[in-house]
């Protein structure tokens, strides 16, 4: 099969029929996956979807995450990252705890697609984006494979749409925001 071939079946749902993939796959009711991920967050400036970002500060880290399957190939989890900003002159640090949902629309043999949704909290020892607050609220969404190399171990790889907006509120005349594209690749454990 080419590679062709197994990205269009992921892309259009390996299942049978017009709906959905909703039972078997990767991963079944009751599993539980830990992973631990490297990543790196590309800001967007501007406009970039439905939101607004005036950060410009490029982010990269590590971090750890677990999911539990409460469905066939629907899984929640919680996630925490560490990260460095590269804020102009200096360095920021900071720790996101974000929840995730996961679902996966379908594989080819040890191959499988998944669609990641997150929200959380983003806390740094500076102000990201530089003229923001050091507390932001976060969400994300976007796709990522998982290729299994053994038994219950995995290679994963993804990239998601990541939004952070200070915790001054929405209705505050002066809300910065930040905008990134996160590339990230991980390994998984089921356990």
């Amino acid at each position: 099969m080419s590679w062709i071939s197994v990205l269009a079946a992921l892309l259009l749902g390996a299942c049978q029929g017009p709906w959905p993939c909703v039972t078997g796959g990767l991963h079944r009711a009751g599993d539980r996956v830990a992973s631990g991920r490297a990543f790196y967050g590309d800001p967007i400036v501007g406009h970039a979807l439905a939101w607004n970002g005036l950060g410009d500060v490029p982010v990269y880290g590590a971090g750890v995450q677990n999911a539990w399957f409460w469905e066939d190939r629907l899984a929640v989890g919680l996630g925490l990252d560490l990260m460095s900003f590269d804020r102009p002159g200096d360095q920021a640090f900071g720790a996101e705890l974000d929840t995730r949902v996961r679902y996966f629309y379908g594989e080819v043999g040890d191959l499988g697609g998944f669609f990641d949704f997150t929200g959380g909290y983003r806390q740094a020892d500076h102000a990201v984006p530089p003229d923001g607050t050091k507390g932001n609220f976060t969400f994300s969404f976007g796709p990522g494979f998982e290729y299994r190399v053994r038994e219950e171990e995995s290679l994963l790889l993804g990239v998601e749409f990541h939004h952070m907006s200070n915790g001054r509120g929405r209705n505050s005349p002066r809300n910065p925001s930040q905008n990134e594209l996160l590339f990230w690749v991980g390994y998984g454990w089921s356990w």
